[in-house]
């Protein structure tokens, strides 16, 4: 965990954002269901929701984003539905999310030449099965994040002018993709998707913010800066919560490998037969 979040200044403070993020939920009908992690981004949304929504977890017994999300329910008192994660559930789930993956987002190359087709399984699981489970009609999620705040690891390597690009393109990019391919996840469940991080305002707020404004002092501090730095102020614990992707917080990716290995195939040929 991080004992520190890098000092200085900020535009705008978080008065701006708290500000922004009070008026992209204040849309919201009066119960709503939040898909949560435990993390900084998922916590921050709990505490502007408190009285309005009921948080879902899930994940292994054991995964980390389970034992935060129950964590965060001793500590504040919050409503916390745990949705226990199987095996059962990824090979339930192997024929139906691919369904609503557009091929280009998934049918391509990563880095090592694999498909992105189990990455995007991984990533997308947990919301959809909050979708399913959840009696609210509105689900709300934190994606957005990392893109507009500076999340990934890799951004810290970027120059200043490399770095403002990259999270414009990959903000806008996440829009017309995986967040595309996970409204029409929730909508055949009869569900709605709602991402504040990603609202008009917060996006053009928190593009414009320099590398350091949202990384720290180099790019080398903490990810997240602003999204930190508030839930500090807030009270959060949180802020100190180092960033782990959900499809390893929560486990899928654990039981995605143990499906391949029980099958005798790659994590690929689960969905190329």
């Amino acid at each position: 965990m991080a004992d520190t979040v890098t000092e200085g200044p900020l535009e705008g403070g978080t008065g701006r954002l708290l500000s922004l993020l009070e008026e992209a939920v204040g849309v919201l009908p009066d119960r709503v269901a939040l898909s949560f992690s435990g993390g900084v981004d998922s916590t921050i949304l709990a505490r502007l929701l408190e009285g309005r929504c009921r948080l879902y977890t899930v994940g292994l017994p054991d995964s980390r984003d389970m034992k935060a999300a129950l964590d965060a329910e001793k500590r504040y008192g919050w409503d916390v539905f745990p949705i226990v994660l199987t095996r059962d559930d990824v090979e339930r789930l192997l024929p139906v999310l691919p369904r609503y993956i557009k091929q280009e987002s998934a049918g391509g190359q990563g880095a090592e030449g694999r498909s992105r087709m189990p990455m995007k399984f991984n990533f997308h699981l947990p919301l959809y099965m909050v979708g399913e489970t959840a009696v609210e009609s509105v689900v709300v999620a934190g994606h957005g994040a990392d893109e507009i705040f500076g999340g990934y690891d890799r951004y810290r390597r970027m120059t200043e002018e490399d770095f403002l690009a990259s999270t414009r393109r990959d903000a806008v990019s996440l829009l017309s993709g995986d967040l595309e391919d996970a409204r029409n996840m929730l909508a055949s469940v009869g569900k709605t998707l709602f991402t504040p991080y990603m609202s008009p305002g917060i996006m053009e707020w928190g593009l414009s913010l320099s590398r350091e404004e949202r990384m720290g002092s180099g790019g080398c501090g903490e990810n997240k800066r602003p999204l930190r730095m508030l839930a500090r102020e807030l009270g959060l614990e949180e802020w100190r919560r180092e960033k782990k992707a959900a499809q390893f917080g929560c486990g899928s990716a654990r039981l995605l490998r143990e499906v391949a290995r029980m099958r005798g195939v790659t994590e690929e040929e689960l969905f190329n037969p």
